[in-house]
């Protein structure tokens, strides 16, 4: 059922979520703090504790040229004594409903594990999203020093200049994002008012041109991803969606930065 986001659920959400997780408590808090009285919650309730729950934040897909407000679906968690009940199950058909009722486009969300696409697909959603995937070798490259960006609304304002086919959370959602990568140590580094860099997980820019560039001058051996195609990168898939029927029917939609 759709509860209320109130401060007493808060410590049999947390439980449930380490339970199943196992993210530390100061992690969990970031996301009570920062994300949590602005979604919705779905949650089943037994034995007076919280055993299966997740949220939908919010956020809009850009998409050719029309903009559709949807909901993320983040951190669906069930206790272990729990499963097998069908609980999951009957939360994810609530949430459909609720979105039909409320004039909302689509539900999104990112499978935490590649078994859970088939899961996730007998509710009707559907693979949508993707990232470009590309890995950089380049051990001695002369690295330009980038301003770092501490301030989340920065980054918010980068990440929605974005055009083309694009998932965005809105600005509560992109905040706490950023702060997730804060919190694990992944710098966030301005490259220009189109595009930054946050290390280890995206390099956001307006254009080809532009990843190439800053690729040949950072010093590094690891996996990138980007939300452009550039020669070398791989297209992976990177997330479902599940829209209505009489709504876009959604392809390559642009997704990173995952809340799973």
């Amino acid at each position: 059922m759709l509860i209320e986001p109130k401060n007493e659920y808060i410590g049999s959400l947390t439980e449930l979520w380490h339970k199943v997780f196992g993210d530390d408590e100061e992690y969990i808090k970031l996301f009570f703090k920062e994300a949590y009285y602005d979604c919705d919650c779905f949650a089943e309730i037994s034995d007076s504790k919280i055993v299966s729950a997740f949220y939908l934040l919010k956020c809009i897909i850009k998409y050719d040229g029309k903009i559709y407000k949807g909901r993320y679906l983040y951190a669906a968690a069930t206790l272990p004594e729990y499963r097998g009940k069908g609980l999951m199950a009957k939360l994810i058909k609530e949430a459909q409903d609720y979105i039909k009722a409320n004039d909302i486009d689509f539900i999104a969300l990112v499978p935490a594990s590649d078994s859970l696409y088939d899961f996730y697909g007998r509710f009707g959603f559907k693979e949508a999203m993707h990232k470009y995937k590309y890995a950089v070798t380049n051990e001695t490259a002369t690295m330009r020093v980038y301003r770092e960006i501490t301030d989340s609304n920065e980054f918010c304002k980068i990440r929605g200049s974005a055009g083309g086919n694009m998932l965005i959370y809105n600005d509560v959602g992109n905040a706490y994002a950023f702060d997730c990568l804060r919190y694990y140590g992944s710098g966030v580094f301005y490259i220009n008012d189109n595009a930054y860099y946050a290390e280890g997980e995206e390099l956001f820019c307006p254009d080809g041109d532009t990843a190439v560039n800053f690729i040949n001058n950072l010093c590094s051996e690891s996996v990138i991803y980007l939300n452009c195609e550039i020669p070398g990168a791989e297209k992976v898939r990177n997330g479902m969606i599940y829209a209505l029927d009489d709504k876009a029917e959604f392809k390559d939609i642009y997704m990173n930065l995952a809340l799973d």
